[in-house]
């Protein structure tokens, strides 16, 4: 059979009792919350969401595909061909029930750095003007949702 001994260090009892505590695992931040149901019922539930550890990764991530000058020279569908594959990874690793509110923030920041690296491409003085008609330009171009 398996021995399992616990690391001292590593291990620690979390008081999650009315929501006191939480701990992170596996790139998500455990935490009891309580909600209402549709008949204004109270209930405690377990919510997972992305971590700060695994949002400042994925940030990390999707900064690396637009830090290169060279990227400058790409089309708009390049860049979405680059970019789709971790979006859609990052989709199915951390949607969750209660995610999405942390993924809207994934989701605005890939618009952020989209933006800009548009602006910087026409040559534009400004960095986030033109916001809108580049998410357009993505959308058609077949940028990936993180939100689903």
């Amino acid at each position: 059979m398996f021995e399992f001994t616990l690391h001292r260090d590593k291990a620690r009892f979390v008081d999650m009792y009315f929501g006191k505590d939480s701990f992170d695992f596996l790139g998500f931040n455990n935490r009891f919350q309580r909600f209402r149901n549709k008949s204004w019922k109270w209930y405690w539930t377990l919510q997972q969401v992305p971590s700060k550890k695994a949002m400042k990764k994925m940030r990390a991530n999707i900064k690396e595909v637009f830090s290169s000058p060279s990227k400058l020279l790409w089309s708009m569908e390049e860049m979405v061909k680059l970019l789709n594959p971790k979006i859609i990874g990052m989709r199915n690793y951390y949607a969750r029930r209660f995610a999405r509110p942390w993924l809207w923030k994934i989701e605005k920041y890939i618009n952020h750095k989209f933006t800009r690296w548009y602006n910087r491409k026409k040559q534009r003085n400004y960095r986030f003007g033109n916001a809108a008609k580049v998410g357009e330009l993505t959308l058609q171009a077949g940028l990936a949702s993180i939100c689903g």
